[in-house]
């Protein structure tokens, strides 16, 4: 293993990378190794006030004839220091820690012992400023930076990362966690006592009974100083529970979308609970959960996954099972090869035998999550995009797990993939139906409901303007749909490049 020795003997060093700028900075050289020692971070470094200034692109009303949202890029400063983001970092270091990925919070106590476990994907002023910060509270931060597996940042790269995520290459928890495991990072965390493990940006964790263990899911620092980070934590709260509680009433769920998505399924009574799942990332189809007739039927259509752009892809679904594909380009023919490669393989707790089973359909709910600006540079780079509020992503393969059972024992005697394949919707429309008929819409084009609730702008204007503290700092743009252009000549046969040449058009604050 890279640049850790002696792992399961004890943990006594961590290793940073010196770099003149990040990869996605344009840097292409190699990092060159380095151990560092408490006294030697963090020092003669001053503290500088950021402040995060909102452009919207054009005017925030419907465009060319369109009723879906014009596109909106947050606006931020140019930034060259740590020092830069330390007011953003601050904010992290004293947010409660829930343990849960999409909306991290640290709870640094004085005398505690963080490990931030970071890969070369992300901007070292990210992290430099979260150590600062950690420092400032009166507790002790140790970094250790790892190579990222070598991928591109386009959609035909998703298998690599999602299909054998727990078992097997794990590329995933590499990607995030500085080429290493999840495994071999909480080992890390637990050897060398500390407190808090500050890793990773996405999918379960194992569990971690003597430390508490948070993400770091900011790549660049355009999402870093975009909104997310400082959101005010009661605010997040209370937008999940208000969204949670509606799905709670659904009895049938419908969601169409304009790039062709129409697919909707039955929800059983009592079948989501008061208990959120997963906040800030709620699923509207509980992980795991088939009900005893599968009835999920139509079509997700899409063109973005969590690791990029593809050409547009049609999955039909009968009874919350992949029945063809139609295009995507090498993204599909993967697909497909998956397909075919284990139709007869049943993995334990599904319904039945092959690996295209629709589990997930997760919603953002924050406002201010969005796509990096140089999202096709990044090999996760939409990973991000998918915390938006209003933002679905559906994830079709099968169930995961950490947890000792059937279907773990399953996964790794037998060598299967334990992921699952990802279609992105940015402008959904889902309708919920409840038991006495009504119709409730909770997303609309891709604006979540629940934030015109009177009760969440009541909350908001308690700690900012509301019409601009729930606004969506992001709003892509896309031919045929929020812009002029035919959606399928101008972007959806081949939208890498539209998005890469969108990317330069976005403002920076000088």
């Amino acid at each position: 293993m890279k640049n850790i020795k002696n792992i399961d003997n004890g943990f006594r060093r961590c290793y940073s990378y010196s770099y003149p700028a990040a990869r996605h900075s344009g840097y292409e050289g190699k990092p060159k190794a380095r151990p560092i020692t408490e006294e030697s971070m963090w020092r003669n470094l001053t503290i500088v006030f950021a402040m995060v200034f909102w452009l919207s692109v054009g005017k925030d009303a419907v465009v060319h004839g369109s009723d879906y949202p014009a596109p909106r890029y947050p606006q931020t400063p140019k930034v060259q220091r740590p020092e830069d983001l330390l007011d953003v970092a601050r904010v992290l270091v004293k947010r409660p820690s829930t343990g849960q990925g999409a909306f991290p919070g640290y709870a640094i106590k004085p005398g505690e012992r963080a490990l931030i476990v970071v890969s070369t994907l992300h901007d070292r002023l990210i992290y430099e400023a979260i150590a600062m910060a950690i420092r400032e509270a009166g507790a002790r931060a140790d970094l250790f930076i790892g190579q990222a597996p070598d991928l591109k940042g386009e959609g035909a790269e998703e298998p690599k990362l999602f299909l054998y995520m727990y078992a097997g290459d794990k590329n995933i928890e590499r990607m995030s966690a500085g080429g290493l495991t999840f495994d071999q990072v909480a080992k890390m965390a637990e050897l060398g006592d500390y407190d808090i493990l500050i890793a990773g940006f996405g999918g379960p964790k194992p569990p971690t009974p003597h430390f508490r263990w948070e993400e770091i899911p900011w790549l660049t620092v355009d999402t870093f100083m975009a909104g997310l980070a400082t959101f005010p934590f009661e605010l997040q709260a209370a937008i999940d529970r208000k969204a949670w509680d509606l799905l709670s009433r659904a009895r049938r769920i419908r969601v169409t979308d304009p790039e062709g998505t129409d697919v909707s399924w039955t929800v059983p009574p009592n079948l989501f609970g008061s208990k959120i799942n997963n906040p800030g990332h709620l699923m509207a189809i509980p992980d795991g959960y088939f009900g005893e007739k599968p009835n999920l039927a139509g079509v997700i259509a899409g063109t973005i996954n969590h690791t990029g752009a593809f050409p547009h892809i049609k999955v039909h679904v009968k009874s919350n099972r992949i029945e063809r594909i139609e295009g995507g380009g090498s993204y599909g023919e993967g697909w497909q090869a998956v397909l075919k490669k284990y139709e007869s393989t049943h993995w334990p707790g599904h319904p039945g035998p092959g690996f295209g089973w629709v589990h997930e359909c997760a919603i953002g709910t924050n406002p201010k999550a969005g796509r990096p600006v140089n999202v096709t540079q990044l090999p996760t780079g939409t990973v991000w995009e998918r915390r938006r509020s209003g933002v679905i992503h559906w994830g079709i393969g099968v169930h995961l797990s950490l947890e000792r059972g059937p279907l773990r024992s399953f996964i790794e005697e037998k060598g299967v993939p334990d992921g699952h394949f990802h279609v992105h919707n940015n402008f959904p429309t889902m309708i919920l139906e409840t038991e006495g008929g009504e119709k409730i819409t909770f997303i609309d084009k891709g604006r979540l409901t629940v934030l015109d609730d009177p009760s969440i702008r009541d909350l908001a204007a308690r700690f900012s303007d509301p019409d601009q503290l729930l606004k969506e700092a992001w709003i892509p743009p896309v031919p045929g749909i929020n812009i002029e252009g035919d959606y399928f000549k101008d972007y959806a046969t081949s939208p890498l490049p539209w998005i890469a040449r969108e990317g330069h058009k976005q403002p920076a604050k000088d």
